[in-house]
Protein backbone atom coordinates (compact mmCIF):
# COMPACT_ATOMS: atom_id res chain seq x y z
CA UNK A 1 0.00 0.00 0.00
CA UNK A 2 1.30 3.55 -0.79
CA UNK A 3 1.98 5.94 1.78
CA UNK A 4 -0.64 9.26 1.31
CA UNK A 5 -0.13 10.74 4.38
CA UNK A 6 0.57 14.46 4.52
CA UNK A 7 2.12 16.37 7.40
CA UNK A 8 2.85 20.15 7.75
CA UNK A 9 6.23 19.63 8.37
CA UNK A 10 8.43 20.67 5.20
CA UNK A 11 12.26 18.95 4.77
CA UNK A 12 12.78 22.13 2.80
CA UNK A 13 11.28 24.58 1.25
CA UNK A 14 12.22 26.34 -2.60
CA UNK A 15 10.37 28.56 -5.09
CA UNK A 16 10.83 29.63 -8.47
CA UNK A 17 10.07 32.89 -9.38
CA UNK A 18 9.10 34.49 -12.79
CA UNK A 19 8.25 37.65 -13.82
CA UNK A 20 8.09 39.36 -17.50
CA UNK A 21 7.42 42.77 -18.60
CA UNK A 22 9.45 42.94 -21.83
CA UNK A 23 8.03 40.74 -24.23
CA UNK A 24 9.70 39.83 -27.55
CA UNK A 25 6.54 39.51 -29.54
CA UNK A 26 3.72 40.11 -27.00
CA UNK A 27 2.61 43.33 -25.15
CA UNK A 28 4.54 44.37 -22.63
CA UNK A 29 3.53 44.45 -18.99
CA UNK A 30 4.05 47.14 -16.48
CA UNK A 31 3.88 45.51 -12.94
CA UNK A 32 4.83 41.57 -13.28
CA UNK A 33 8.26 42.07 -12.49
CA UNK A 34 7.57 44.05 -9.95
CA UNK A 35 5.01 41.20 -8.00
CA UNK A 36 7.94 38.65 -8.91
CA UNK A 37 10.18 40.54 -6.76
CA UNK A 38 7.57 41.52 -4.17
CA UNK A 39 7.01 37.34 -3.89
CA UNK A 40 10.52 36.31 -4.12
CA UNK A 41 11.16 38.25 -0.83
CA UNK A 42 7.66 37.52 0.87
CA UNK A 43 9.28 33.63 0.68
CA UNK A 44 12.71 34.99 2.06
CA UNK A 45 11.25 37.40 4.96
CA UNK A 46 7.62 36.00 5.75
CA UNK A 47 7.48 32.19 5.15
CA UNK A 48 11.69 31.61 6.11
CA UNK A 49 12.30 30.10 2.68
CA UNK A 50 16.34 29.34 2.72
CA UNK A 51 17.55 32.72 0.77
CA UNK A 52 19.66 29.70 -1.95
CA UNK A 53 16.28 28.14 -2.54
CA UNK A 54 14.22 31.12 -4.19
CA UNK A 55 14.98 31.51 -7.75
CA UNK A 56 13.86 34.69 -9.15
CA UNK A 57 13.92 34.43 -13.10
CA UNK A 58 13.01 38.32 -14.85
CA UNK A 59 12.21 39.57 -18.14
CA UNK A 60 15.23 38.30 -20.80
CA UNK A 61 16.50 35.28 -18.13
CA UNK A 62 13.15 33.88 -18.23
CA UNK A 63 12.96 31.94 -21.67
CA UNK A 64 11.62 28.67 -21.63
CA UNK A 65 14.61 26.40 -21.32
CA UNK A 66 15.78 28.37 -18.11
CA UNK A 67 12.77 27.79 -16.45
CA UNK A 68 12.88 24.39 -17.49
CA UNK A 69 16.27 24.00 -16.15
CA UNK A 70 15.70 25.35 -12.37
CA UNK A 71 12.82 22.98 -12.52
CA UNK A 72 15.15 20.33 -13.35
CA UNK A 73 17.62 20.88 -11.04
CA UNK A 74 14.81 20.78 -8.69
CA UNK A 75 14.35 17.64 -9.33
CA UNK A 76 18.06 16.85 -8.43
CA UNK A 77 17.71 18.64 -4.77
CA UNK A 78 14.38 18.53 -3.49
CA UNK A 79 13.43 15.88 -1.74
CA UNK A 80 10.09 14.29 -0.51
CA UNK A 81 8.72 16.10 2.41
CA UNK A 82 9.65 19.84 0.92
CA UNK A 83 7.24 22.20 -0.57
CA UNK A 84 8.08 23.97 -3.76
CA UNK A 85 6.09 26.86 -5.44
CA UNK A 86 6.42 28.05 -8.55
CA UNK A 87 4.85 31.73 -9.20
CA UNK A 88 4.41 33.13 -12.70
CA UNK A 89 3.89 36.90 -13.49
CA UNK A 90 2.94 37.39 -17.00
CA UNK A 91 0.93 36.73 -19.70
CA UNK A 92 -0.83 33.21 -20.18
CA UNK A 93 -2.75 31.83 -22.81
CA UNK A 94 -5.53 28.67 -22.87
CA UNK A 95 -5.74 26.80 -25.99
CA UNK A 96 -9.44 24.72 -26.91
CA UNK A 97 -8.73 21.48 -28.49
CA UNK A 98 -10.64 19.56 -30.80
CA UNK A 99 -12.44 17.63 -27.84
CA UNK A 100 -13.44 21.13 -26.10
CA UNK A 101 -10.75 21.24 -23.49
CA UNK A 102 -8.66 23.45 -22.91
CA UNK A 103 -4.89 23.52 -22.13
CA UNK A 104 -3.43 26.19 -20.05
CA UNK A 105 0.15 27.89 -21.05
CA UNK A 106 2.39 30.21 -19.83
CA UNK A 107 4.57 33.04 -22.05
CA UNK A 108 7.93 32.88 -21.71
CA UNK A 109 10.10 35.54 -22.71
CA UNK A 110 10.05 34.04 -26.21
CA UNK A 111 6.92 32.90 -26.68
CA UNK A 112 4.84 34.57 -29.72
CA UNK A 113 1.33 34.59 -30.86
CA UNK A 114 -0.37 31.27 -32.57
CA UNK A 115 3.09 29.67 -32.45
CA UNK A 116 1.96 27.20 -29.05
CA UNK A 117 5.49 25.62 -29.48
CA UNK A 118 6.94 29.00 -27.93
CA UNK A 119 4.80 28.86 -24.80
CA UNK A 120 5.18 26.83 -22.15
CA UNK A 121 2.23 24.36 -20.79
CA UNK A 122 1.29 24.81 -17.03
CA UNK A 123 0.85 20.90 -17.12
CA UNK A 124 4.52 20.46 -18.08
CA UNK A 125 5.61 22.64 -15.21
CA UNK A 126 3.43 20.97 -12.61
CA UNK A 127 4.98 17.42 -14.61
CA UNK A 128 7.90 17.70 -12.72
CA UNK A 129 6.70 17.16 -9.42
CA UNK A 130 6.25 13.63 -10.40
CA UNK A 131 10.09 13.49 -10.93
CA UNK A 132 11.04 14.24 -7.34
CA UNK A 133 14.87 12.16 -7.22
CA UNK A 134 13.75 10.95 -3.78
Amino acid sequence: MIDVSLTADYTGSWAIVVGINDYSDLSPLSGAVNDAKVIAQLFRKEFRFPEDHVFLILNDDATQTAIREQLEMLCQQTQRNDRVVFFFAGHGATRRTPSDTEIGYVATVESTPDQWHTFLKIDDITDYSKLNAT
